[in-house]
């Protein structure tokens, strides 16, 4: 019994907290405005591709890149640039290598957001034009 008044007493508190609001409306603007980064070519399970991709506007711009700001994974790309949880917003590094090396040849500033069930990245341009972001599954 008092498992149940406890489960409702959270729920009462969290319409209190959104004001009515549903749960989707609290998260950040950017939760529902962003661009998608859905090519395949953009997994990491996708074999180096022949062709030349940019991810900079300081270059010819390829694929679904459309400069500087919020981006949403979406199959068959994969899902996130990270491993493991975030919190609702952090700050972050991502990390670029060239397919010959393992170490960190570029990194970039990012910011990641939990939307409830999905991921949304502010992503800047990549600091060369050879480079582009990819996901994992």
């Amino acid at each position: 019994m008092f498992g149940i008044i406890r489960i409702i007493i959270l729920f009462v508190n969290v319409i209190n907290l959104g004001q009515g609001k549903n749960l989707e409306d609290l998260w950040p603007a950017h939760c529902n405005e962003y661009k998608v980064l859905d090519e395949q070519n953009r997994s990491i399970t996708s074999p180096y591709p022949d062709s030349f991709y940019c991810d900079s506007s300081s270059g010819e711009q390829t694929g679904a890149w459309q400069g500087p700001g919020y981006y949403r994974f979406m199959h068959p790309a994969g899902t996130t640039l990270n491993e493991g949880t975030v919190g609702v917003e952090v700050a972050g590094e991502v990390c670029f290598n060239a397919m010959v090396s393992l170490s960190c040849n570029y990194r970039a500033n990012i910011t990641m957001t939990d939307c409830g069930g999905y991921y949304i990245y502010y992503l800047p341009d990549a600091p060369n034009c050879d480079l582009r972001y990819c996901a994992a599954p």
